[in-house]
């Protein structure tokens, strides 16, 4: 009797891990199965990227993109406003670059202006996503990855140099800085701005959702089967 339950035991072990080993969820007609290496690589590889780049433009070496920030947006408020804002170098500041005004307001850059941030982040989640196992469906992931991140980072950048302008023309009007830049409407526009690429790259590149959903139906059969395990075992252990 106890030889017969084990081996019913074994036989529902053996299914399970087939299932696990076989799934495949269908989204919009493709299907999608993941190694679980690269399920385990895109978090911990976002994670450890996204650090490195945003480190890495956080070195005073590298403010030349601080620059490019600051002359760009100059650049716009000169063009949209028609005043003559100028982008200062101060090497004695730790943060060099600034937006001025004729009237000596103005503003620093520093390395959360220029949002590398959110850009490094969506660049790490885009590059680390899974690749389907499904040859069909993985075919053109590369191009897929590639039109996200040129997208994304672009929008990103444009809508920064134009908040930039818009906020540092208001300043120069004479509103309180505190309220330009941390009211509630300013962080409404952003959180809708990076929802908006999110949505955009999740289109592009269903692997970014389907690969999450997909790691939650994997825990789900892996808790599934220990908990079934466990029953058995005291079935078992009752019987004997």
């Amino acid at each position: 009797m106890l030889k017969e339950k084990n081996l019913i035991f074994m036989k529902v072990r053996r299914i399970n891990r087939k299932v696990k080993d076989r799934l495949i969820i269908e989204f919009k007609g493709k299907k999608y199965c993941f190694s679980l290496l690269s399920l385990i690589i895109f978090p911990i590889g976002t994670i450890i990227f996204a650090i490195l780049v945003i480190e890495f433009f956080g070195m005073r070496e590298n403010f030349w993109y601080h620059e490019i920030i600051t002359k760009h947006s100059v650049f716009l408020i000169n063009i949209l406003f028609k005043v003559s804002a100028n982008a200062s170098y101060s090497p004695e500041n730790y943060f060099p670059w600034s937006i001025d005004f004729p009237s000596n307001r103005g503003t620093y850059i520093n390395t959360g202006c220029t949002y590398i941030i959110s850009m490094s982040i969506y660049a790490a989640m885009i590059i680390f996503t899974p690749n389907s196992k499904d040859p069909k469906t993985n075919e053109d992931i590369i191009w897929r990855k590639t039109k996200s991140i040129l997208f994304s980072l672009t929008l990103i950048y444009v809508f920064n140099i134009f908040r930039i302008a818009l906020q540092n023309y208001l300043y120069f009007l004479g509103n309180p800085w505190s309220i330009i830049h941390d009211s509630a409407l300013t962080y409404f526009i952003i959180v809708m701005i990076h929802i908006f690429v999110f949505l955009f790259c999740n289109r592009k590149i269903p692997e970014l959702f389907v690969s999450v959903y997909y790691s939650g139906k994997l825990l789900y059969i892996t808790l599934k089967e220990k908990r079934e395990k466990a029953i058995k075992i005291r079935f078992i252990k009752k019987d004997y």
